[in-house]
């Protein structure tokens, strides 16, 4: 397979998932459109003269677009590719939920210290001590170690749905093949990740709303809270229908 090759067969394969799983698009739509009117609150609210709510702001760009990244790739059949892109989000998550709590050490994340270079250390061993504190970290902490598993290394997670290792032939050999994309053979496994990836950046948008909240002088909006309860138990009941269906099979 050639470059080019390659670039179509990734835009053939873009399309037919997107009409493959209509339903499933359907609550990506929902969820961007949940981050769009937030996006819209970052355009509305005087941020003050620090660098905590600016850097903010932009963690939370930097969040949509991996958003849309994460997805266009899993949409691909790169599911290693759309895993290091969910945990870029999560890192910058963690780091802005840290400056959310802590505002007064932004300076450290200016100066690169190893307590935001590795975020989700700092997090976890914080949590160790108080379990009550960064409490939306919990599940966001286990999406990242799977992640890191499957996208972030070369080792043999990476290789999932990729390999292909034919029988023995006559003489004895056998045939490696290697994939450039990594089809699921099983597509309720294929719902089940796109699924989780959603949960993953619905629990990231509730860390950013704490922070649009707090700039609202607490003014909750009812239809987007009305939208964000709906998303949540809409996907943690599809996560369970396709996860059953997985074990089942």
């Amino acid at each position: 397979m050639n470059f080019l090759e390659l670039v179509t067969s990734e835009d053939y394969n873009l399309m037919v998932s997107l009409i493959k799983y209509p339903r499933e698009f359907s609550y990506f739509n929902r969820v961007d459109n949940v981050y769009d009117q937030y996006l819209d609150i970052t355009n509305k609210i005087k941020l003050n003269s620090g660098n905590e709510e600016s850097i903010i702001c932009s963690l939370y760009m930097f969040v949509q677009y991996q958003y849309y990244f994460t997805f266009v790739t899993f949409l691909r059949q790169h599911l290693s590719d759309s895993m290091f892109s969910l945990r870029k989000a999560i890192d910058a998550a963690l780091t802005a939920y840290y400056i959310i709590e802590k505002p007064d050490e932004v300076n450290k994340y200016l100066e690169k210290d190893n307590k935001f270079i590795f975020i989700k250390r700092t997090i976890e061993k914080i949590r160790s001590d108080d379990s009550n504190k960064f409490l939306l970290a919990k599940d966001l902490i286990i999406y990242h170690e799977e992640c890191s598993e499957y996208g972030s290394h070369a080792d043999i997670s990476s290789f999932i749905n990729r390999l292909d290792i034919e029988d023995k032939s006559s003489d004895g050999t056998r045939k490696i093949n290697f994939g450039s994309f990594q089809i699921f053979k099983d597509e309720n496994e294929f719902r089940f990740r796109y699924v989780a990836m959603l949960m993953a950046f619905l629990i990231i948008l509730k860390i950013f709303k704490c922070f649009f909240l707090k700039k609202m002088s607490g003014i909750v909006i009812p239809s987007l809270e009305k939208e964000l309860n709906e998303l949540e138990n809409c996907l943690k009941g599809l996560a369970k229908k396709y996860d059953s269906l997985i074990r089942s099979t």
